[in-house]
């Protein structure tokens, strides 16, 4: 997916393949107090790219963007996923529709719960 910015304490970002996250409150304001705030970095593998960016996508109200998805990792997200799709729809807790893959959103409230089962 796209890169996005963590600012503040505790906050998580991406830059490419990797993830970092700023200190927690304590140590941020001590380093942000002497100028320099040091992320802790993580480098992201394929399959962790992929799950993130399905999390973070699905929690979108239009959600996750079928073509985009096949773009980014070469397979069809209605293949991959085909038995997590199957059984939230039964559910009426994910709705699939022609672009785009999304919750319902009376699944809003459960959504760490729905979205565990696509990780």
């Amino acid at each position: 997916g796209r890169d996005y910015l963590g600012l503040g304490a505790g906050a998580v970002g991406t830059i490419g393949w990797q993830r970092y996250k700023n200190p927690q409150l304590p140590q941020y304001q001590l380093q942000t107090a002497s100028g320099e705030i040091i992320p802790d970095p993580e480098v992201l593998n394929r399959k962790q790219k992929e799950q993130e960016y399905v999390f973070l996508n699905l929690r979108k109200c239009r959600g996750l963007n079928l073509q985009e998805y096949q773009q980014h990792f070469q397979t069809a997200f209605r293949e991959r996923y085909a038995a997590q799709i199957k059984q939230f729809t039964d559910l009426g807790l994910l709705i699939l529709e022609k672009e785009f893959c999304r919750l319902d959103p009376s699944a809003y409230f459960i959504s760490d719960s729905v979205l565990s089962e696509f990780i």
